[in-house]
């Protein structure tokens, strides 16, 4: 016989951000075993849900699916996701506008339940609003969608993007970010990288080997007296479609030594105080 662990229906949790899709899910997954419990003792009859209502539920469960998917990604501690917050705020958004179109349609305006989630629908739309507009004021959200080397500017120059005032957020968050860098990492002293290797080129008695010496010191202060954040944004993406955020920023330090501090300071904050703080709970 196959041995199948045991499962207990899930409380709604509210400090929980998906809790009660969980609730609903695993409710929904012992659907069969919780009717034949309620329907064998009298008792329970005022707890037994119809069809109607099991597929209702069903359906608050997809509606709360994106959101369970974007609140797991932004908690996660494995990789930098701060990211991704404004793509994920955008997505939420736009299932929030196709559900609003679903209910408006001439066959559920008269389906009571339906208007009543279209109520919650509508009341999930502003306190997600009401979070959405706290992202203006940390710089860390828009700086680490630049510093994506994948994405740069790409997200903020999507006429979707920011609804009436789509594509008119890149050159703002752009030039914002730009003198960040500037007054906070361009002026940072990184010392003398390879002192020996210089001393060593310069006690050369290689006349060829001087010159190629040369041109390459000329080049590396022609290299630096131009500004790291611009080069950047004129740069290719990376050519490995499987190139990690931190790997990147790792083997591109020597060509941008002081960005790439500022992308370490940047991608070290977290999307959410809530993966932390569940690692601090488990440590006890």
């Amino acid at each position: 016989m196959m041995k199948l662990k045991p499962l207990r229906l899930l409380n709604d949790i509210v400090t929980r951000w998906d809790s009660a899709y969980r609730m609903l899910s695993r409710a929904l997954y012992l659907r069969k075993a919780i009717d034949a419990f309620v329907n064998d003792d009298d008792e329970f009859e005022d707890l037994r849900l119809s069809k109607k209502e099991w597929n209702q539920a069903s359906v608050i469960c997809t509606i709360l699916l994106p959101f369970k998917i974007a609140s797991t990604r932004l908690q996660s501690t494995k990789r930098p996701g701060i990211d991704s917050v404004f793509w994920d705020y955008e997505n939420l958004f736009n299932k929030i506008d196709a559900l609003k179109a679903t209910f408006a349609q001439a066959d559920y305006c008269n389906e009571e339940w339906v208007q009543e989630l279209h109520a919650g629908v509508e009341k999930m739309s502003l306190k997600l609003q009401k979070y959405y507009t706290r992202t203006n004021l940390p710089s860390a959200y828009s700086d680490s969608c630049i510093l994506e080397p994948k994405g740069k500017l790409l997200l903020f120059q999507q006429a979707g993007f920011g609804g009436e005032q789509g594509g008119r957020y890149a050159e703002k968050y752009k030039q914002e970010c730009r003198e960040r860098y500037v007054k906070h990492y361009e002026p940072v002293d990184l010392g003398n990288s390879n002192p020996r290797k210089r001393q060593h080129e310069s006690d050369s008695d290689d006349d060829d080997e001087d010159y190629r010496s040369f041109l390459q010191q000329n080049l590396r202060e022609l290299v630096a007296e131009q500004n790291e954040f611009d080069r950047y944004l004129a740069s290719p993406p990376p050519a490995d479609e499987k190139t990690r955020t931190l790997s990147y920023w790792k083997s591109q330090a020597p060509t941008f030594p002081h960005l790439s501090l500022m992308a370490r300071d940047t991608f070290a904050v977290p999307a959410t105080g809530a993966g932390v703080e569940r690692i601090f709970s488990k440590s006890g």
